[in-house]
This record gives C-alpha cells, structure tokens and sequence, in this order.
C-alpha cells in the first residue's frame, strides 16, 4: 500500500516491516435491518472485515503511512421487510464499506514539518429500503511547528461528497483547519477549528451552498489502558431553506487488558443536533443520521498467535429528542485472524 502512495507521489518505496493484516469474520443478529425510524425489522446476518496497514520512510526525516478498511455485510434468509408501502428481502440490505487513509509527513526543518493527508469513504448497498450511499473524499495539507511537547498545524482542506441516491446533493468544499497539541506525559491535550466553504451541484444562480464552522477539544491517555474523551461543536449556516443545523457531540473510548487474557474495547457518543428543519426522505424518513446517538462494545481473547474469539455488541438511538423514534441493537460473535500483535 505505501508503495503505491510511494508511486502516486513520485517517491522511493519505503523500507518497513511487512504490512499488518487483520481479518475477521462474525454472524449475529441486527435488529434494524433497513436503519427504519419507528418501528422496525431485523434480519440475521453474517459479516466480513479486512484491515491492511502498512508504513515506513521512504526518505530521512520523512514518514508514509496507508490504512484500507473494507467491510462486507450479507443478510441471510428471513421475512420479507417493511419497505415502501411493500416488502424487501433482508439481501437488500446487503453492503459493502470502504474507507481508505493515506499520508506523508516529513520535518523541513528542526521545528517545521510539511504532511499530505487523504481520506477517502465509500457504502454500496444492494437496494436499500432508505438509500442513503455516499462517497466522500477529504484531503488536507498540514504544514505544522513542533517542539518535544508542543504541536501546532494550519492545514488547507479539500472535499467531494457523492450522494449517490440523488446526485443535486452533491458538493465541493474547500477552507482551512487550525489545530493545537500537547503533550506532556502520557497525557494529551488536543484543541481544533475548522471553516469550510461548500457548494452543491448545480448551474444556476439559486445552487445552494453552505457555510460550515467546526471547534473541538479532547484528551487522550496512552499508558496501561487507551483512554480518550473529545467535544465536537457544529454550526452550519445554509442558503437552503431549513438547511441549517447545530451539532453537540461527546464522544468516550478506551481499550483495556482484562483478566483471562480478555482485551475490552468500547466507544459511546452522544450526539444533540437542532436542524432549522427537518430534512425529509422518501418513505416517511427524514436525514437525521448525524444525530445518532450509540454504544459500542468488541470483547477479544486470544487463542493462537495468531486467531482470536471476537464478540461485538451495539445500540444506536435518538435519546435526546433531537429526531423521530430510532432503535438498533447488534450482537456479532466469530473469528479473528491478525499477522501481527
């Protein structure tokens, strides 16, 4: 993978270690198979999850890195669904995730540092009751001043979002994110805000745009356990009628050894958003999926060097009065296969 980030860029192939490979492969029960608002139908299902890293430098003072996620998801059997004012079979929802993360960092000086980010995401369901399929690439460029506890990074950001149910949602953005590190310890103290300009697809004079204002802040702990908490803040400003909305959201992770040789990972976000007005889809939906609110837990233990017994555990909801009644629970239990520890 850096090699071909290596190629892209003109670079030489970096020298590193082999790459990291993780496959895991699990069967459960979710039950909102069509992420239905109100009330809802489940399906069983099996899922598939590979993630390949690899990194190295390519040349002195300078580091590449490259991270592909995919995910596939296949529902098995069972009642037909509630979809459209008809019925579905659970295959529909049927899915595949991609996520790919690549960059390059190097020192130009003692103190300044120069970085080239791409962040690029993509879901492809079969028929979705509610489509909601995207593409989204993001690239920034960070040029930052370091000291051995300080950080500081004034970055140009670059976005394209593919809506694929209906392209007049789709947008180029384009502004500039300013962000704040220290560490002192094993603690580390981060601070963040972001302005972006969007524009959506259109020729004609009345093409919407927004006008997006990001803050946040968060400490992370790295030493007998991965601890981290951040505070996010959103405030879009739209020319669309309704289009605008605020965004409140905490989120908590840790990972930690447990005994019997268990290792727990967990995350929760709680998540107030206040739109102008809700954005309706078809089939009685409204665009709310910012709002979620969920719980996630993943329990792994060892039983080779290599394989590992995995379950995973989930909620999503909208507590907080902030949209129309959703519930999702999900319970995976399988294998996990891992070329490195």
């Amino acid at each position: 993978m850096t090699c071909l980030l290596a190629g892209l860029l003109g670079l030489p192939p970096p020298s590193s270690a082999r790459p990291i490979v993780r496959l895991e492969a699990v069967g459960g029960y979710d039950t909102n198979a069509t992420r239905t608002e109100g009330s809802a139908a489940g399906g069983a299902l099996s899922r598939l999850v590979l993630d390949l890293s690899h990194s190295g430098r390519p040349a002195s003072g300078w580091r590449l890195a490259g991270r592909y996620h995919g995910g596939v998801r296949h529902f098995l059997g069972g009642d037909p669904l509630p979809c459209r004012g008809g019925a579905a079979h659970p295959s529909n929802e049927d899915a595949l995730f991609q996520r790919l993360d690549g960059g390059i960092d190097g020192r130009l000086t003692r103190r300044l540092t120069l970085g080239a980010h791409l962040d690029l995401r993509d879901r492809t369901t079969r028929d979705p009751c509610h489509p909601r399929d995207f593409t989204h690439a993001r690239i920034t460029v960070p040029l930052g001043w370091i000291t051995p506890d300080w950080g500081l990074r004034l970055s140009g950001v670059g976005e394209r979002f593919h809506y694929k149910p209906d392209p007049r949602y789709d947008a180029t953005s384009g502004g500039a994110r300013l962000g704040a590190e220290w560490t002192p310890t094993r603690w580390t103290v981060s601070a963040w805000g972001e302005w972006l300009d969007r524009r959506y697809r259109g020729a004609d004079a009345a093409t919407p745009n927004d006008r997006v204002l990001r803050v946040g802040a968060g400490v992370r702990y790295t030493g007998p356990a991965l601890l981290a908490a951040h505070y996010s803040y959103s405030l879009n400003d739209s020319t669309r009628e309704g289009g605008g909305y605020a965004r409140h959201a905490v989120t908590l992770t840790g990972t930690a050894a447990l005994p019997a040789r268990l290792v727990l990972s967990g995350r929760m976000s709680l998540v107030r958003i206040l739109h102008d007005r809700p954005l309706d889809l078809p089939n009685a939906q409204i665009l709310q999926d910012e709002g979620r609110s969920a719980v996630a837990l993943r329990l792994e233990r060892p039983l080779t060097d290599h394989w590992s017994a995995v379950l995973h555990g989930g909620w999503w909801g909208s507590p907080l009065d902030t949209g129309p009644e959703y519930d999702r629970w999900l319970a995976l239990i399988g294998l996990g296969y891992g070329s490195a520890r």
